[in-house]
């Protein structure tokens, strides 16, 4: 759960961070946020602005693929982290650093050799390998042993006994 919490976290500071922009964004644009900008950096923020609306409306679906992505992979990578452990083997913590390693490296470069479109095929392929190693990887649950059924309790047959003077005083402590 180490990776889903830290891709779940990250999923949601860079979704409420994104969402802060575009709130800001779109009030500016409507003219409710213009005092707080100088008049120097409002050229540069009304162009900002303007291509931020211009994009086509699938684009910013890309960086929820890109977080998806990334949580699979970091999942996947918790789980060899854990196998140094249960396997007591610290190959595995070698694997995983070079696997992140290689990921965002090819990450980077596809970004900046082919776009963002190419980059997150990419990204979704590791994705999808990261989960074919999940459940290659995961260990199976013991079978419970077979016990046999307690058997059911049936009538007391409880009897009552008489309580005499001589059997309390048989019981009681003595020095």
């Amino acid at each position: 759960m180490l990776g889903a919490g830290h891709g779940g976290a990250e999923a949601i500071i860079l979704g409420l961070l994104a969402g802060i922009n575009i709130i800001f964004f779109i009030g500016y644009r409507e003219g409710y946020y213009s005092s707080l900008v100088a008049d120097v950096e409002e050229r540069q923020l009304r162009e900002l602005i303007d291509a931020l609306f211009t994009v086509p409306w699938y684009r910013p679906l890309f960086g929820a693929l890109e977080r998806l992505s990334a949580m699979c992979i970091q999942i996947a990578l918790s789980v060899l982290v854990l196998r140094v452990f249960t396997r007591g083997n610290i190959l595995w913590l070698f694997v995983a650093i070079g696997w992140h390693t290689v990921i965002d490296a090819l990450a980077v470069y596809s970004v900046a050799t082919w776009g963002v479109e190419i980059s997150e095929l990419i990204v979704g392929l590791f994705a999808l390998l990261a989960i074919l190693i999940i459940f290659l990887l995961r260990t199976r649950e013991p079978e419970e042993p077979h016990t046999e059924p307690i058997p059911q309790a049936g009538p007391s047959g409880r009897t009552e006994i008489e309580v005499t003077n001589d059997m309390l005083d048989d019981s009681r402590y003595m020095s």
